[in-house]
């Protein structure tokens, strides 16, 4: 069985840095095209997890063919940014989208906390290359 972390800890960082890295060294050769980029912020973090003064958690990636470069933080270059408030993002980190179903749930609670304001997404979420398109499920296998 897989170690479980703390959704937005710095193992959980850890673990989404290790499965970006294994699905890149995967990757048939379609990887070699890919330029990409993404960044995922988190307000409203539990005191434990914040990494700024203003109490966010943050990620983000580029994706140059075989070359990964992760780091904590946030851009404002990624090509895919989400914001969103972490009671928010917290459960819908713990859907595996492959299950029957899921893909359309997930759907609705997005567009439901967008009108809310809890969620903003800058860029397209269906321009993700297909060869990173598995890295939300792999990541709920280890979210605790």
């Amino acid at each position: 069985m897989s170690d479980k972390y703390e959704f937005a800890s710095h193992g959980w960082f850890e673990a989404l840095r290790r499965t970006i890295e294994r699905t890149v060294r995967a990757a048939g050769p379609e990887i070699d095209e890919v330029r990409w980029s993404a960044c995922e912020v988190f307000v409203g973090v539990p005191a434990h997890l914040v990494q700024t003064d203003d109490g966010k958690a943050a990620w983000h990636c580029r994706v140059r063919g075989r070359d990964v470069e992760f780091g904590l933080g946030e851009i404002e270059d990624a090509d895919l940014k989400i914001v969103a408030d972490y009671a928010t993002a917290l459960p819908l980190a713990r859907v595996r989208l492959s299950d029957l179903g899921a893909q359309a749930q997930v759907e609705e609670a997005l567009a439901q906390a967008a009108m809310k304001g809890l969620i903003r997404i800058h860029g397209s979420l269906e321009a993700r290359p297909p060869v990173l398109a598995g890295l939300h499920d792999a990541m709920v296998a280890v979210t605790a």
